[in-house]
């Protein structure tokens, strides 16, 4: 294993269709990694619709190479909705893209009315498509983007790429004319212990505190005050 050396991230995204122009950013990192000749590496990074172009099968499986649990791609209720989704939102789709044209992320996400009510959230992944497409027949002005997919390729965790995916949807949805954020959050390593319950498993912390989960902890980092009833010390 490498030293820890800082890393500069520039994340930047050029319109002209209509999704969000992002002002190039730049952001420190840490990864462990061989030492460069000035003691970091620039990982540039750039965000564009999905659409933009055609990705290869290839880039697609390395990318999805851990694929998604059963529960999710079982739901029917999501395959009601999912088709006129895609169709209405493809702005809110993004892929993040490093200097080799490789897709190193991508996320999505739609935009619901929700006025900052807890008990008024959305119950379900399903109950979020459905919110989203009650807005837009109705012609409703939206001011909540909810995050619905985040996928990081694999060789890419622990390099910062995950935060800037989540700093870029969360611009996204601001430059659309949106206020509030919204990031349901799915432990990604939950399936990998079935015999607990959701409640027992989210409390789960590490000796520095923060969610065993890493997920989870990404965003206690980002906005610490996203699961304080939620986190407590358990080991």
């Amino acid at each position: 294993m490498g030293r820890r050396n800082t890393c500069v991230a520039r994340v930047n995204q050029n319109s002209t269709d209509g999704t969000a122009n992002l002002n190039v950013r730049v952001v420190r990192l840490t990864r462990a990694s061989p030492p460069s000749e000035e003691g970091f590496f620039t990982m540039t990074l750039l965000v564009e619709r999905s659409d933009a172009r055609a990705w290869t099968e290839e880039q697609m499986e390395v990318l999805f190479a851990e694929g998604f649990p059963t529960f999710i791609t079982a739901d029917l209720a999501v395959k009601e909705y999912i088709g006129r989704v895609r169709e209405y939102f493809p702005h809110l789709d993004v892929m993040l893209v490093d200097v080799g044209d490789t897709p190193v992320a991508t996320g999505w996400g739609v935009p619901i009315s929700w006025w900052g009510d807890v008990a008024d959230l959305p119950c379900s992944f399903a109950d979020v498509l459905r919110r989203a497409l009650e807005v837009h027949d109705a012609g409703v002005e939206a001011n909540t983007f909810v995050i619905c997919g985040a996928v990081v390729d694999p060789g890419r965790k622990g390099t910062g790429t995950a935060t800037e995916l989540i700093r870029a949807l969360s611009s996204l949805g601001e430059a659309q004319g949106m206020t509030r954020v919204l990031a349901p959050l799915r432990p990604t390593r939950k399936h990998l212990y079935p015999l607990f319950s959701i409640e027992d498993y989210i409390p789960w912390v590490r000796d520095d505190g923060l969610p065993f989960d890493p997920w989870l902890r990404l965003h206690v980092r980002k906005v610490p005050e996203s699961l304080p009833s939620l986190v407590r010390r358990r080991r």
